[in-house]
This record gives C-alpha cells, structure tokens and sequence, in this order.
C-alpha cells in the first residue's frame, strides 16, 4: 500500500486548490508531544500511560500537536482541545496518537501485526517501522473552517494510508529543533511519530 491520501477533497483550499481531490497525493504528519509544556498531563497505571492536553495559550505551548502537509503546504493542528499520545503496556504493539484545535483534528491508531511499537510506560522508546497490508492503520483527519455565507462551522474528512511510523525522542529541550524544522527532517517518511521532549521524573496518577 502506498503512502498517499486515500480519499478527500480540499474543500477550503487548505493545501492548495479549492475543491481539489487529494487522493494519491504524497503527505507526511509529523506529531509533536511535550511533557513538560504547561498544558501537560500524564496518566500511568498497569494497562497504558498517556499524555493528555489541557489547556494551552497557543500551539507551541500544547502537550501534543500535529503538522499536515500535502502539496508543499502546511496545516497545524493544535493540541488545546484534546490532544493524546498513549502507550499501551500489555498491548506492545499498538500506538495512539490525536491532537485537536481550532483548525482541524487529526487521529492516528496503529495496531501492527509484526512490529512492536511499544511495551513499556517510557515515552522514549524509539522505534521505525514499515507497516505492511496486514497491519491495522486508522489514520484520518478533518479541516474546520467556518462558511461565511451560513456562519456555520463545516469540515473536510480526509482518510490517509501511512506505510512508516517512526518515533524520536527530542532529550534536550535547548537543542530542540522549531517544529518546521522537524518536517524537514523526517521527509519522505510515510508518518512521523511523536517527538517527545523528557524531564527527569513522570508524573503519574
């Protein structure tokens, strides 16, 4: 399966061309976790350990955010809303990432059938891997804008088909990269993972 759109159109002209059909377009989604940011909330009990969003002032400072991009254009999607990453301890092999904003929510769920993606609490493990047509991917998002002429809130669904999932672990916050920076660095890669900048202690609950 290939990494490209596998259905949507542009309703809004987010990435281009108004009402442009994107499936069979390249993209990549790169997911940006931070449990140090003031919005952060971290859960941990024998089953799964999640960070949640709270509250954020802006995108920058959301526990989990996202970056779109299809046709050399970006959409942000900020995690003030309900952004999450979890781990799932007893299943090693499935991962979950959303993050909601004003703009759009996007959802990710991997369940690979041969690689394990997790396995333990640490959000530090990195992992790459190449999905193949027996693993399990849910992997979709949705556009808000608002229609002037009705003043009503509409959204665009767009489905994708990720064929890469990697995880890396930004572990000192002073060198860490500008998130525009991080779409350079994993180009070409089908989805990125969530880069997660660590403190020394979790909290858990």
């Amino acid at each position: 399966m290939g990494a490209s759109v596998s259905s949507g159109v542009d309703s809004f002209g987010t990435f281009g061309e108004a009402g442009q059909d994107l499936p069979g377009l390249a993209f990549t989604v790169t997911f940006t976790t931070d449990d140090a940011s003031p919005g952060a909330y971290v859960y941990q009990d024998e089953f799964r350990t999640q960070i949640l969003s709270g509250p954020a002032i802006d995108q920058g400072d959301a526990a989990t955010y996202a970056v779109v991009s299809i046709n050399g254009q970006d959409l942000t999607i900020g995690g003030q809303i309900g952004g999450i990453q979890m781990r799932y301890q007893q299943l090693p092999n499935v991962l979950l990432q959303q993050a909601e904003g004003p703009l759009g929510h996007i959802f990710l769920q991997v369940w690979s059938n041969a690689n394990p993606l997790t396995g333990t609490p640490s959000f530090s493990d990195a992992f790459d891997v190449s999905l193949g047509e027996l693993d399990n991917v849910t992997a979709y998002f949705n556009v808000y804008a608002l229609n002037p002429e009705t003043n009503q809130l509409e959204y665009a669904h767009i489905r994708l088909t990720p064929t890469r999932v990697t995880n890396e672990v930004l572990s000192d916050p002073a060198a860490a990269p500008e998130p525009s920076a991080w779409l350079l660095m994993i180009g070409g890669f089908a989805l990125a993972g969530a880069a997660l900048r660590r403190r020394r202690e979790m909290r858990t609950a």
